[in-house]
């Protein structure tokens, strides 16, 4: 965890957070009893690949957000990362697509961001997973455009007004706040903590699916 996040939330010292952007208190969730079937849900994956394996570079960033085909609510059903080699990106982006496809998600798009040191890789896989005989994934690139600042807050409005729910656990006192899961925790951290985490993986997929 990053120094400033640490010292806030353990040491009740949040003076290393000023400037950062986002409020936790804009996020919205749903829970296991009101999340629709899945079968009423059209989604899209995406991912924010990262080409080293060094422990203290980026991740890549992977999320699944699913639009209810009746409301319109976007789901944040799944939020995943880690430090993935670049020769496995295929196989990772994989087994995420089959592994919702399997429970029955349709799934219209998976989007890999293009863009910086990370291109060249993007194009190997793009062209790779076209090839794939393990089966159809509709794969297709994303250049970004605009800053992070303006991207991340085209989004907000829809965070702030229930639009977007991200997964989350009832707490004793009733309350609900976010899904204690390794991604999504991730997700908090760089949200509330945007500019100064130092990392955004997470956020970025996050972004990618909602603007689809």
């Amino acid at each position: 965890m990053p120094r400033p996040m640490y010292n806030s939330q353990y040491r009740n010292d949040p003076s290393g957070l000023k400037g950062v952007r986002y409020d936790s208190n804009w996020l919205n969730y749903y829970t296991s009893v009101s999340i629709p079937p899945l079968v009423e849900l059209h989604a899209v994956q995406a991912g924010d690949p990262a080409t080293s394996e060094s422990l203290s570079s980026n991740y890549f960033g992977h999320a699944t957000l699913a639009r209810h085909t009746r409301t319109g609510i976007i789901y944040a059903l799944d939020i995943t990362f880690g430090h993935i080699p670049a020769p496995k990106h295929l196989a990772f982006l994989k087994a995420q697509y089959d592994m919702w496809a399997d429970k029955g998600l349709h799934i219209y798009k998976v989007l890999i961001e293009e863009v910086g040191p990370q291109q060249a890789t993007t194009q190997h896989l793009v062209a790779n997973t076209r090839l794939d005989p393990s089966g159809y994934m509709p794969i297709e690139t994303l250049t970004p455009k605009g800053t992070k600042e303006q991207r991340y807050d085209t989004i907000l409005p829809f965070m702030g007004n229930g639009t977007i729910l991200f997964k989350g656990v009832v707490s004793g006192s009733g309350d609900i706040d976010m899904s204690e899961e390794r991604g999504f925790k991730e997700f908090k951290q760089e949200f509330m903590g945007f500019p100064k985490h130092g990392r955004d993986d997470v956020l970025d997929a996050v972004w990618m699916c909602v603007q689809e």
